[in-house]
């Protein structure tokens, strides 16, 4: 029912939820049992791209600015051939090939 509610997939709102997730959600996820998460597609940026690296343990790539930016116009790419990003396969992917 509420899966998404609290899924963030536009570059600024992952970009303000990086900030202080407190301050841009007005209600706690974790009071209905739920965690805040990111989508990766066409309005990703790159801020969601180091967390969804954060995210599958993959920290020290983080800081490459160029394969954050090549995952990122993947990412794009693979969006437009409508083909889902699902963070713990498919991006996983995209960052094997690059």
């Amino acid at each position: 029912m509420l899966t998404n509610a609290f899924t963030h997939y536009a570059g600024v709102h992952v970009t303000a939820m990086a900030k202080n997730e407190r301050l841009y959600q007005s209600l706690n996820p974790e009071i209905l049992g739920l965690k805040s998460s990111i989508a990766l597609g066409m309005q990703s940026g790159l801020t969601a791209v180091k967390l969804a690296l954060k995210q599958i343990g993959r920290e020290e790539l983080v800081e490459n600015k160029y394969l954050v930016a090549k995952i990122l116009k993947e990412i794009k790419e693979m969006v437009k051939r409508g083909t889902p990003i699902d963070i713990e396969k498919e991006f996983i992917e995209i960052i094997d090939n690059c």
